[in-house]
């Protein structure tokens, strides 16, 4: 295992360490309430120069308000854990985010235990491609949105979401993520 690698694991660990450690301390009330959450997420990222898709793990970190029960806005980082290596025309390619910060609003339907919600937003991205010896860094700012699913267990929401980060020309990333907010 890289040292890199490791640090991403272990940074992964923490940050779950400290979510269940929280969960317990979390109001139930969403009107007017801040909120932070993580998510792991499974890219998809398309590079305008290769010809197949990529799918790099990232880990998402979030922290917004609610000014209602039925709209938040929030901040979004992400952290890369896992890039994808595939052979291109006899060419190992290598696709990985570097980074990713967004900021986005979101939309609620609420019921009970349940909420789906739009979200819609902008990102700045940062890629990174390596064919055989050959490494290139791209970043691209544009339109992100998405839907998503919450689950609440008193002031811990359990979360899926699919979100299109980005669909520029030099390259695209969707996520599919999986994550645990806390509600404070």
């Amino acid at each position: 295992m890289k040292e890199a690698d490791l640090y991403k694991y272990i940074f992964s660990l923490a940050a779950a360490g400290l979510i269940v450690l929280f969960a317990d301390h979390a109001a139930a009330d969403t009107d007017d309430s801040p909120y932070l959450g993580i998510q792991y997420a499974f890219g998809n990222v398309g590079v305008d120069t290769l010809s197949t898709d990529f799918n790099p793990t990232t880990l998402v970190a979030r922290v917004g308000k609610f000014f209602h029960r039925s709209y938040s806005v929030e901040g979004r980082i992400a952290f890369p854990l896992q890039d994808d290596t595939k052979t291109v025309s006899g060419n190992d390619a290598t696709v990985g985010l570097f980074g990713l910060l967004g900021a986005y609003g979101t939309a609620r339907l609420n019921w009970q235990r349940y909420s789906i919600y739009g979200i819609a937003g902008l990102s700045l991205v940062e890629g990174e491609i390596k064919v055989s010896s050959t490494t290139q860094s791209d970043s691209e700012l544009g339109i992100s949105y998405g839907a998503g699913l919450d689950i609440r267990f008193g002031g811990t929401l359990v979360n899926l979401e699919y979100l299109s980060y980005l669909d520029e020309s030099s390259f695209d990333f969707d996520a599919l993520g999986i994550g645990v907010t806390i509600v404070f």
